[in-house]
């Protein structure tokens, strides 16, 4: 027997067993992780993003000769006095003894041309052990100018020092709770993915084999060999969410893609868009994905409810299907900032854009949906930033009061602060103009006159409705609004003087009255990083201790790459200069920012789905409760409804966990059995009790050996050799329930 010795891969936190929270799923290539790790690392320092392999270290070398088996990314041969690695996309292979040289790369021995080559500085990472170049210039140490190494090292610092532990935070703090479609995928060894996106996923400004979608797709392959990866790419340039819902959004009138018949971009629309009135949606339905990853905020402007709402259009649809597909969402990058460019309205659209990419990454987490984080990774290259966690910024009693830049009154008249209390009336209300969040926390000492209203208004951007919190000193009634709409309320005891406290964190909000929590509710509308208002809307009243929290967006890391090695030139030019680094400049990523940004998010996704299957694996049996007949001859039959699927990649031990309700109806016992591919292991005589038509319980947990492969796992059941009905199954004898749980040791 196999057995797995290796750790979970990621430690997610765990929760409550659900059929579809689970996967029986293992395999001997877990044994293999170390060396995947490898491969992870290579990969990456391929794509220039982390340290990756030089902090593992390469295998001794080996002369190159025929029938030299390459398996893993770290062995080495030596072949004309240069040491070579084998590229991983080209593992495994075996040497034929003539040099394979698309198949190798060099990792010691590099030559001056080598070094000139456009990608000379990606080579460096696999030439020297990175920790030999601690500074630019270690050049010296290749022969490489300092401006070379200087950028290689950037790029490995940025990934080292805050990228990659920002990542593996995201895939841990995104729960990934995979639906049944999802885990049945996993458990038949074949999953199918379809990216319906915009222009970014269909590869515009890019060669296609330097798409992310492509590059994903092979770090699923590589880095889980042992499931097979269909991934179907149904993208559309310049269009969006909105498009993707609209069931009139057909074809050839709204779109066409023709069928492909070759080319690097063959895994786009392969099979074109040609059935007429057919919309975008229902290829995607057609292609019937078990996972569907969609972002959709290049082409979607600035309101976030809008985008909610076909969000949710879309998902609706998606639950009429028979088969319901697994999601994971990919909040994107912001556009340039660039002014210059169509009158500045990509810079104008920073704040929308990011609320948008604020409500896919709250509504992955809520849901527990996959998560390719693309925004939090591009923030913190950009712009030195995080966005899930930022610090708060506490001002205190109105301390900016009197700056027309920090402080304005935008209903009634301006208050006073005399003697350190800030009193309203006539309606006051003003506004913190001068700085805005997403996440605030506020705190004040209201004292209401009678018949007044005390509010607290946050995330004000623009024209977009806002959340407010009310206060009614007469009727005692505290109401959280959006917009004009009450979401949530509550009744208190009010009292003359008392303190009001709100706390908006993500999507989740919360109320206090005197301490006592009042409200708590999740509201995911209005994710914009907007102003706070407090006033009497209604009324007049004073407001003391005065507490404004706002977390701020705050530099927490150096800005490592600048738009323009992000986004590429403006304008692109691809077409006119093959030989470019991709990108346009605006909202289409460089081949560097695609790898630095997209690829390094994606491996987020592949986190998650690691920690999927490195969780205990269970299975649980299908429809429960529905009334068996007992058979009139002396057999025993298997209950179809009592079987687990298993699909093991190697033999395991597991545990069976049985209920079993019944009723005797015969004088004669009754016999239970448990099934491994077709094969009893146990069986247990029934009570033998004279028919009562009186539900009885059976349960037991017991150990069995699973062998590999596809097997089922099943509970059978008969009667004794007198041919009599012994009992009824289920129904009103009570419900029927089998699992089968494998835990990696």
């Amino acid at each position: 027997m196999t057995v797995l010795t290796i750790p979970p891969l990621s430690p997610f936190p765990g929760r409550g067993a659900a059929p579809e929270d689970y996967i029986a799923q293992a395999d001997t290539t877990m044994q293999e992780l170390p060396s995947r790790f490898a491969a992870m690392n290579a990969l990456s320092a391929a794509f220039n993003v982390t340290a990756g392999i030089g902090s593992l270290g390469y295998l001794p070398p080996v002369p190159y000769a025929a029938g030299v088996a390459m398996t893993l990314a770290t062995q080495t041969v030596q072949y004309g006095g240069v040491t070579y690695a084998p590229i991983l996309g080209s593992l495994p292979f075996t040497t034929t003894g003539i040099f394979e040289t698309a198949k190798f790369r060099v990792i010691q021995g590099l030559t001056a041309v080598d070094l000139s080559e456009p990608d000379g500085v990606l080579r460096v990472g696999n030439a020297v052990d990175q920790r030999d170049l601690a500074e630019p210039q270690d050049a010296a140490r290749l022969g490489l100018g300092e401006a070379a190494v200087a950028e290689y090292l950037r790029a490995a610092r940025a990934m080292a020092s805050f990228g990659e532990p920002q990542r593996r935070a995201l895939a841990q703090s995104s729960v990934a709770r995979p639906n049944r479609t999802f885990v049945n995928a996993l458990i038949a060894g074949e999953v199918t993915i379809v990216v319906a996106n915009d222009s970014i996923s269909e590869g515009a400004d890019t060669w296609y084999c330097n798409a992310w979608v492509r590059n994903f797709a092979e770090m699923m392959r590589s880095q889980i060999p042992w499931i097979t990866w269909n991934v179907i790419n149904l993208s559309l340039g310049g269009r969006g969410l909105r498009d993707l819902q609209d069931a009139a959004f057909t074809s050839p009138g709204s779109f066409y893609r023709a069928p492909k018949t070759g080319g690097l971009d063959s895994e786009v629309w392969p099979g074109g868009s040609v059935i007429t009135g057919h919309a975008w949606r229902d290829y995607v339905r057609d292609a019937a994905p078990d996972l569907i990853i969609m972002g959709h905020q290049e082409n979607m402007g600035e309101d976030v409810n809008f985008f909610e709402q076909c969000w949710n259009s879309f998902k609706t649809y998606t639950e009429t299907w028979t088969k319901k597909p697994w999601f994971c969402l990919a909040p994107t990058f912001l556009p340039t900032t660039r002014t210059d460019v169509y009158d500045g309205a990509f810079a104008a659209a920073q704040v929308g854009r990011q609320a948008i990419a604020d409500f896919l990454r709250l509504t992955a987490m809520q849901r527990g949906y996959g998560l390719i984080d693309v925004n939090s990774q591009f923030r913190m290259l950009r712009d030195g930033r995080r966005t899930e966690v930022v610090p708060y910024r506490v001002e205190r009693d109105f301390r900016y009061w009197g700056d027309t830049d920090e402080w304005q009154t935008v209903n009634g008249g301006a208050p006073s602060q005399a003697g350190g209390v800030m009193s309203f009336g006539g309606g006051s209300v003003i506004s913190r103009v001068g700085a805005t969040a997403r996440d605030i926390d506020v705190s004040a000492n209201v004292s209401p006159a009678v018949n007044s209203v005390f509010r607290v208004s946050y995330r004000s951007y623009k024209a977009f409705p806002v959340y407010s919190v009310q206060y009614g000193l007469t009727s005692g009634a505290v109401q959280l609004y959006y917009g004009g709409t009450v979401i949530a309320a509550a009744t208190v005891v009010p009292t003359g003087i008392c303190n009001i406290r709100v706390r908006a964190t993500g999507a989740r909000h919360d109320v206090f009255y005197n301490g006592q929590l009042v409200i708590s509710t999740t509201h995911t509308s209005c994710t914009y990083h907007g102003t706070v208002s407090v006033g009497f809307p209604v009324g007049s009243g004073a407001v003391t201790d005065f507490f404004l929290a706002l977390a701020t967006e705050a530099d927490v890391a150096p800005q490592y790459f600048n738009e323009s090695e992000i986004f590429g030139t403006y304008p692109g030019s691809l077409l006119s200069d093959p030989d470019s680094d991709g990108g346009d400049g605006i909202h289409h990523l460089s081949n560097k920012g695609i790898f630095l940004v997209y690829l390094t998010a994606a491996q987020q996704f592949v986190d998650q789905v690691k920690g999927i299957l490195a969780r205990p694996a269970v299975a649980t049996s299908g429809p429960q409760g529905a009334a068996i007949s007992g058979p009139t001859d002396s057999s025993v039959v298997s209950i179809p409804e009592n079987t687990c699927h298993l699909n093991l990649g190697s033999e395991q031990v597991g545990m069976v966990h049985i209920n079993f309700g019944y009723k005797n109806l015969g004088t004669g016992p009754g016999v239970l059995q448990l099934r491994v591919a077709g094969i009893p292991v146990f069986s247990w005589w029934l009570p033998t009790t004279a028919t009562d038509d009186q539900p009885h319980a059976f349960s037991t947990s017991v150990p069995i050996l699973v062998p590999a492969g596809p097997v089922d796992v099943s509970l059978a059941w008969g009667v004794t050799p007198t041919g009599q009905p012994a009992m009824t199954s289920g129904g009103g004898g009570g419900a029927r329930t089998l699992s089968v749980s494998i835990t990696p040791a």
